[in-house]
């Protein structure tokens, strides 16, 4: 895989009806990328997230509860915005649910018009698959990693049945060589993006992101499945900072 990451931003307005409940979809993410509004800059958006979080505890319903927050500072790489921000939700339906919270109470609000004072953000809904799961628990208090971003189009003539059989042997390489990481792949379901899929790689941070790089990028299957990749792809890459912002609850 080559690398880059897409448009990521806090979405907190989306109203659907939910009379009727059908099968659910997969995760799916809120992705939006963002910059800074003129005179805001980190420390502003470090009080707008803590405000945001305190307004999601201080709500009298559970859905927002329930979503998954974090930020991507670029790192390395040049990904075209300031940082990125991602709330991620069990299904689309969960998403609907906390989006129509945010927008029809004074909590909800509040979070979106401080986070709309510090940076313009420009947002979409992809859907999130999860292909590799191995990077160890954090330890307490521990809320930082490193993320690779992989922002791909296919090739002329290929398809994404391709593609799946790519990730399959990617995957097997990675495990084979023991690497500690988590990977997702985005499909876009409402974006204006050219991109057909994002991979994110995540790492617990730079130390073991240096670790893994290395003996990914000395193997010889990895290599290989590397090339596939590249043979069937175009992608630009980027290094971010990731930092989780609010970790739902685990399941009972």
């Amino acid at each position: 895989m080559r690398t880059q990451v897409t448009s990521i931003a806090l979405a907190l307005s989306l109203a659907l009806s939910l009379a009727v409940q059908a099968a659910e979809t997969g995760p799916v993410v809120q992705a939006f990328a963002c910059n800074y509004n003129e005179g805001k800059g980190q420390a502003d958006l470090r009080a707008a997230l803590d405000f945001f979080n305190e307004q999601v505890d201080a709500m009298s319903v559970d859905e927002p509860s329930q979503t998954m927050a974090a930020v991507l500072t670029p790192y390395r790489g040049n990904p075209g915005s300031d940082f990125f921000f991602i709330a991620g939700s069990p299904n689309l339906n969960a998403m609907a649910q906390a989006g129509y919270r945010f927008a029809t109470t004074e909590e909800g609000q509040a979070a979106q018009a401080r986070m709309e004072s510090v940076a313009d953000c420009s947002s979409s809904v992809v859907g999130s698959e999860q292909l590799m799961d191995a990077m160890p628990e954090p330890e307490e208090g521990d809320v930082n990693g490193l993320v690779e971003g992989y922002t791909c189009t296919l090739n002329p003539g290929t398809t994404m049945a391709d593609v799946h059989k790519a990730e399959a042997a990617w995957v097997e390489a990675a495990k084979g060589i023991g690497a500690e990481i988590d990977v997702y792949r985005w499909t876009p379901m409402f974006a204006n993006t050219p991109n057909d899929m994002v991979y994110l790689v995540v790492n617990d941070g730079l130390r073991e992101w240096g670790a893994f790089r290395t003996n990914f990028n000395t193997s010889e299957a990895t290599a290989a499945a590397d090339q596939t990749f590249q043979e069937i792809t175009n992608c630009e890459s980027g290094l971010m900072i990731g930092t989780m912002v609010r970790q739902p609850p685990a399941p009972e």
